[in-house]
């Protein structure tokens, strides 16, 4: 039952509040692959779907360095390092943007976990991918993992 916790909008530079969003973003999908529970416990994800093949596909082919999850998560904190602040900008990820976003994601997260369940899934979802495309388009990024948590998402029971 794992509760996700995303950086509250601080004083810390949007670097380091992008990379604890990156770092709880591959926390609470490695949950759900690893569990296949939502936040209350509930089975949220299809099991048969999950294993083998979802978890095979997170830690990556052994005779593919650098294809897993936690491997494309780390190149993607690298690439946010090098990110220079006008592209941040331009992308919308510093400033009031950025802590807007913070908020709507963490309000969201705080239902979800009260709550757990398909709507708030959903929700929760929906903003992480929200988030992720804009950062990966200012970071220069391949969807793998944007792409991965879709699969993750299809994944899901439908009842809702």
């Amino acid at each position: 039952m794992y509760r996700i916790n995303f950086p509250q909008p601080n004083d810390d530079t949007p670097k380091i509040q992008l990379i604890a969003f990156l770092d709880e973003v591959e926390r609470f999908l490695g949950d759900l692959v690893a569990t296949g529970q939502d936040s209350q416990g509930k089975e949220i994800i299809i099991d048969t779907l999950r294993r083998p093949a979802m978890q095979r596909a997170w830690a990556g082919d052994p005779d593919m360095p650098g294809t897993s999850a936690a491997d494309r998560f780390e190149q993607a904190r690298q690439r946010i390092n090098k990110m220079g602040s006008q592209r941040l900008t331009k992308c919308g990820l510093n400033g009031s943007a950025l802590d807007f976003k913070l908020t709507v994601l963490n309000y969201r997260a705080d239902q979800y976990n009260l709550e757990g369940g398909w709507k708030w899934f959903d929700k929760i979802i929906d903003l992480i991918d929200a988030l992720l495309k804009s950062l990966f388009k200012a970071a220069g990024l391949d969807d793998a993992i944007e792409e991965l948590k879709d699969f993750i998402w299809g994944s899901a029971e439908d009842d809702g």
